[in-house]
């Protein structure tokens, strides 16, 4: 019974606080609403003092082929920069530019910021899918962290197929 009443109670939140069990427990994931749009504008932010500052300081990185900068926004430079030499490999410099270009051209969206402890995802939806960023703060500075596997990590993950799945509404 228990478990069903909170997934009545999230189907209908907005924003605030949404209880999600892990392991027996029930821990609680902070939820606010953004619902904004991502512009060519955010490719020139120059900050990591949010999660959102960080998301678009590395993906603008991205977009200019620098990945050893968009790296060293991670709590993983070397897996990230594995990642995106690799990526880039595959598909050439010019394709690579244009294809990170496109998340601040393509109408994509930050429906929401979950948050938990000393870490954020950032709920993005594009035309074709929807899916989260994780940072992490580390003193005054925001990173990405790709594989969070901490309980944050875990209750973002569940949140976000709710999300999915249309259990709750932003």
């Amino acid at each position: 019974m228990t478990i069903l009443a909170i997934g009545v109670v999230a189907s209908f939140v907005c924003a605030g606080d949404i209880p999600v069990q892990l392991k027996g427990k029930t821990v609680i994931v902070k939820v606010t609403p953004l619902n904004r749009q991502i512009t060519a504008t955010d490719k020139e932010v120059n900050a990591q003092n949010t999660a959102l500052a960080c998301s678009f300081l590395y993906y603008g990185h991205l977009a200019r082929a620098d990945i050893q900068a968009a790296a060293a926004l991670s709590i993983d430079p070397q897996a990230t920069a594995n990642k995106w030499t690799q990526y880039q490999g595959r598909i050439g410099l010019e394709e690579f530019k244009k294809t990170m270009g496109e998340y601040f051209t393509s109408k994509n969206v930050i429906l929401a910021e979950l948050a938990m402890s000393d870490a954020v995802m950032l709920v993005v939806k594009t035309p074709d899918y929807t899916a989260g960023q994780m940072y992490v703060q580390q003193g005054d500075k925001w990173f990405l962290a790709e594989n969070l596997k901490t309980e944050a990590g875990q209750a973002f993950g569940k949140v976000l197929n709710m999300i999915k799945d249309d259990k709750i509404k932003l």
